[in-house]
């Protein structure tokens, strides 16, 4: 069958040529380039004071649609009470969340867990700790229209995705780890493969209420659909392969630094 009878018209790009637009991904393929740093491209929502996550300048979201690759958890850092939190990199921080960073500006202690900062009643407000434990999620991210199937799979276009994001939290709480650890055990139940990469999540909040009554917002996460299984979508698995890959053997951890301040953005 022609493209005429399919109903599809071709575009005329000048010089007589016709293109398909079947085969426009020919010519408008790869004409972004390479990236030249683990932050090329990527994008970093922390959260908010309240229930957002906030990205670029002044921009926030309510949710972000995305496949998780990689978390690391917990995260530490410290922001000296003579400072300010003002977005500024933490005094001291943590990326394994046993010892401080050797770029850290000020170790506090040879290791988290002795830290006098490590202790409730030390943070500037509330009876919590000076020392924050941080998550960072690494995802896929895709847009809010993915389509669900019949079948209740989530079909990712890969011609649609985002791109990688990191989603940075708190889980000095209660709430955010629970979340985190239920989305862990939903992914495993309802994956074609028992792992948290082979769903389609959300990253969004919920409101709770700490013992003193001090209302707050926390991370929820929530499987969305089960993705298609290797065998279906081998291009998809390849990607989430790669990618997770990738951030284990180094990239997540060069990254956090970045994020954390201990190095500087190597572009």
């Amino acid at each position: 069958m022609s493209n005429e009878e399919k109903g599809i018209t071709p575009i005329d790009i000048g010089g007589g040529e016709m293109v398909s637009p079947e085969a426009m991904g020919d010519i408008l393929g790869g004409t972004t380039g390479q990236a030249a740093t683990p932050m090329d491209a990527l994008s970093v929502y922390n959260q908010g004071k309240e229930d957002y996550w906030s990205f670029g300048e002044d921009e926030k979201v309510e949710s972000v649609l995305g496949i998780f690759l990689y978390s690391g958890r917990p995260l530490r850092a410290f922001w000296h009470p003579d400072k300010e939190m003002d977005g500024s990199a933490p005094t001291c921080f943590s990326l394994n969340g046993t010892s401080p960073e050797p770029n850290s500006e000020q170790a506090e202690n040879d290791t988290c867990a002795g830290c006098p900062w490590d202790k409730l009643g030390t943070a500037k407000v509330g009876k919590g700790k000076a020392c924050k434990a941080k998550a960072a999620d690494f995802i896929v991210e895709v847009p809010n229209n993915v389509e669900i199937g019949e079948d209740g799979k989530a079909y990712v276009d890969p011609d649609r995705i985002l791109g990688p994001a990191v989603m940075r939290y708190s889980i000095a709480n209660s709430v955010a780890p629970k979340a985190f650890s239920d989305y862990l055990k939903k992914a495993k139940e309802v994956g074609a493969y028992p792992a948290p990469q082979a769903v389609l999540g959300r990253w969004t909040f919920q409101s709770s209420k700490s013992k003193s009554g001090v209302k707050y917002s926390a991370v929820k996460l929530e499987v969305v659909a089960p993705l298609p299984g290797p065998q279906d979508d081998p291009s998809l698995w390849a990607m989430i392969m790669r990618e997770t890959k990738r951030l284990k053997e180094g990239a997540a951890a060069e990254i956090l630094m970045i994020l954390s301040g201990g190095v500087s953005d190597p572009g």
